[in-house]
């Protein structure tokens, strides 16, 4: 069942499994962008999150703050400052500032205590990215990979993927959403594995309540292959 901080962090587990899974953008909000009304947020990486913690009985954790208020993948350090991003919009690519409210800094602050109680020894967070590139999954293990122990491990994370879900076009990140950005996994991988997901916004269908099963299925997917990393 889950429970809840503030009732804007959700978090459960489903068993022991040493894995977690974080979605910190779930949170959405309406914002006026270049005169027109915009959706910022990444709404269904929170329903991956808990799908894939229940499929191999780990724990998740799905922020529902929108990040223009505090982004969750932040260093709360810089919360009230500002932070920006670049965010696409109709085909168009936006700077936006986020994290801007200081009102959200004792959650912030219980929610990275809440992960170091989980203890996890592998940490994942799932995002959305934009669909314009091609490309449909990317996974993000720092810019030397030190996230999961360097660059032979993260290809053979990569092909165990492609062994399991096929049709989907994957990248293991050098610079573009390599999580060198993320303040969960910076904070978080010593002394354990970690890694971002960005999952294609192409692959949801939100407008008709649905998610393409490829996602769903991918999302699973790279859980089980880090319950099995840490086995």
């Amino acid at each position: 069942m889950a429970k809840w901080m503030d009732e804007l962090v959700e978090y459960g587990s489903f068993g022991d499994v040493p894995v977690l899974v974080v979605a910190p953008h779930e949170g959405v909000s309406l914002e006026i962008v270049d005169g027109r009304v915009a959706k910022i947020g990444e709404r269904g990486t929170g329903y991956l999150a808990r799908l894939a913690a229940r499929h191999i009985g780990g724990s998740y954790i799905v922020s529902h703050v929108p990040r223009m208020e505090a982004d969750f993948a932040r260093d709360p350090a810089e919360l009230g400052k500002g932070a920006r991003f670049k965010y696409n919009i109709d085909g168009e690519i936006f700077t936006l500032t986020s994290h801007r409210n200081p009102a959200y800094a004792g959650l912030l602050g219980e929610f990275h205590g809440l992960i170091e109680r989980l203890n996890p020894r592998f940490l994942l967070t799932y995002h959305r990215m934009g669909g314009s590139d091609g490309v449909d999954l990317r996974f993000g293990f720092g810019r030397e990979r030190q996230y999961i122990g360097g660059t032979e491990n993260a290809l053979e994370f990569k092909r165990r993927f492609l062994e399991r879900v096929s049709g989907l076009e994957v990248l293991v990140s050098k610079l573009k959403l390599a999580g060198e950005s993320e303040f969960i996994l910076k904070s978080h991988y010593r002394g354990r594995v970690a890694g971002l997901v960005e999952f294609s916004s192409k692959l949801f269908r939100l407008g008709s309540g649905r998610i393409d099963r490829r996602v769903v299925r991918a999302a699973r997917v790279v859980a089980e292959l880090a319950a099995e990393w840490v086995k």
